[in-house]
């Protein structure tokens, strides 16, 4: 045994949960956003709050068909999505080492509308509204097994927001780190 056996090394524990623990966050603790996704309305802002049983009937779990959900751990589909719908993905960006022991994990929230229900009864986008809701509701809170969430270029340059989609969707694209070691 070297010297530098008994050193700690990062390993990302928990890894493959990081996207199901914000979503699962999000389901207690966001009811905006769980309307933009489940009424395709432009009332939806003004709908009663979507039951737990529901909203968990929109995460994607590897069924064939996608295009019936509207929550996602994975930035990409294979099938072309024709129908009006709100999509929120959430996703490991990128993860980037600061040395041996830490690291940084960056998070993408894309949330996509189709352009027809983009626009809500209240005068707002239904994407910015997502955009509003997803960092109020995650910046600053500490997401199990992930850490600390942060929208703060301070800490990693990457986090920002920034238009994304393509016809007949668009969207945007949240990114956010939190620090593990």
């Amino acid at each position: 045994m070297n010297s530098t056996d008994t050193y700690a090394y990062s390993k990302i524990a928990g890894f493959k949960l990081f996207s199901y623990n914000c979503i699962s966050y999000l389901l207690e603790n966001n009811e905006m956003i769980w309307k933009l996704l489940f009424y395709n309305d432009a009332e939806a802002w003004n709908k009663p709050d979507v039951p737990i049983a529901e909203k968990r009937a929109m995460i994607y779990a590897g069924q064939p068909d996608e295009t019936l959900y509207r929550v996602f751990m994975a930035e990409k589909q294979p099938n072309a999505w024709v129908s009006e719908a709100t999509i929120l993905r959430i996703f490991p960006h990128s993860i980037v080492p600061e040395n041996r022991t830490v690291n940084t994990t960056i998070m993408a929230f894309d949330i996509y509308s189709h352009f027809r229900i983009d626009t809500l009864s209240n005068y707002t986008a239904r994407v910015d509204a997502g955009v509003e809701e997803l960092i109020s509701t995650l910046n600053g809170v500490n997401i199990g097994g992930l850490g600390r969430l942060a929208f703060n270029a301070v800490m990693q340059k990457n986090d920002k927001a920034m238009e994304s989609g393509q016809l007949p969707f668009s969207g945007k694209r949240i990114l956010m780190s939190a620090k593990q070691n």
